[in-house]
């Protein structure tokens, strides 16, 4: 067994591991966090399942192109729990809903994400051709950017979250909770820039030098995946408490 495989299937098996408690959390956050932690969960789904087809998909002539869809797949699920989770965290802090101004940017959010993840995985195929065509390169271009902007913006939001609170929740718990869940996504989004600027050298450097270096993979491809799945799911069952404290607050 190589290398590569040995890592897949130890992938393979932490990622079942975690999704028992992805489910926890979802269940326990509720509406509240739904999609925060709807995104946690099928973001571990789908590194079982990636992971799984590249192991079925080793030494094949597609791997390098099933890489790149699993990369931006792995990327955007990750993008949309932490802005889920955000969102919750500004629930919390604040003791209620967002405004329309927050429903509007979460709704852009998402709106930015989806457009990426199109654009990747509908020109994606080309790659396979033996006519690439630029048109093609173009538009994986501006997904990957799309993405790299996304995480920028996020970053910039979760700034603002934690300098400016408009009100505290008058719920201690509850306010203790949503700035644990802040404090996470501050955690997780180095690493989440790091494996986003991995993905974007794989692919910039035509899946050659970057992808066949065992040990940048595991540092820039692995790692960090694990670390934002380990933080995010942490951090969600020390506040698996917050929809009971919300159902306190609004009595």
């Amino acid at each position: 067994m190589t290398p590569d495989e040995q890592l897949l299937r130890g992938q393979l098996a932490i990622f079942c591991i975690l999704i028992v408690p992805a489910q926890y959390v979802f269940f326990k956050h509720g509406l509240g966090g739904f999609m925060g932690w709807l995104f946690v969960l099928s973001f571990c789904a789908i590194r079982i399942v990636g992971c799984a087809m590249e192991i079925h998909e080793e030494n094949q002539p597609t791997l390098s192109t099933a890489a790149l869809i699993v990369s931006s797949l792995g990327l955007s699920p990750i993008l949309l729990a932490l802005m889920g989770v955000l969102e919750e965290a500004r629930n919390a802090r604040s003791g209620r809903r967002g405004g329309w101004l927050q429903l509007i940017i979460v709704t852009q959010y998402h709106a930015l994400v989806i457009v990426a993840i199109v654009l990747i995985l509908i020109h994606a195929s080309s790659l396979l051709s033996a006519h690439r065509t630029s048109t093609a390169k173009t538009f994986i271009d501006a997904g990957f950017a799309l993405l790299c902007a996304s995480w920028l913006f996020i970053c910039v939001f979760t700034l603002v979250s934690v300098a400016f609170v408009r009100e505290k929740s008058m719920n201690i718990e509850l306010y203790r909770g949503g700035t644990r869940l802040l404090y996470a996504v501050m955690i997780c989004l180095p690493f989440v820039g790091m494996r986003m600027v991995y993905a974007t050298i794989v692919y910039a450097a035509d899946n050659t030098t970057a992808e066949s270096s065992f040990g940048l993979r595991v540092a820039f491809g692995v790692v960090t995946e694990f670390v934002v799945a380990i933080v995010l799911l942490v951090a969600g069952v020390m506040t698996r408490n917050l929809q009971r404290e919300r159902k306190r607050t609004e009595c």
